[in-house]
């Protein structure tokens, strides 16, 4: 009777087990890394406004998040580089406009971000920027 009690308490953690959620994996979101360097010309001009940058966030789009033995649908760098590829003269603007503002310009420095890896900018409410990094 306790052998059975076992297994069928084991099979139940094993069916409720399955049903949990899957764990967080700390990756870019693709969606918002590619929406980012498709629009980095229009953002541009957004960033020449700058007057305070109070927080830079960077992702990091150079290399994978999740070994791909287990997981074949995560984004890869080829597949990044080949978006900025596309976005290339808009990507061009966004950085002459990093470089053009001297308030962006020192918060890299100081931070040791090279500008000529940056592909994309998302711009938060108060000057806050996420550089995507490729």
């Amino acid at each position: 009777m306790n052998v059975l009690k076992t297994i069928v308490a084991a099979a139940a953690m094993s069916f409720a087990a399955s049903f949990a959620p899957a764990p967080v994996q700390a990756q870019p979101e693709a969606a918002f890394a590619q929406s980012a360097m498709m629009s980095a010309g229009s953002r541009a001009a957004q960033i020449r406004q700058l007057d305070q940058v109070p927080a830079i966030g960077v992702i990091r789009l150079d290399f994978r998040y999740v070994s791909t033995k287990y997981n074949d649908n995560e984004e890869d760098p080829a597949y990044f580089r080949r978006i900025a590829e596309r976005n290339s003269a808009g990507i061009a603007k966004l950085r002459a406009a990093l470089r053009a503002n001297p308030v962006t310009r020192k918060a890299l420095a100081a931070r040791g971000i090279p500008i000529n890896r940056i592909v994309g900018v998302s711009i938060g409410s108060r000057g806050a920027l996420r550089l995507y990094y490729l």
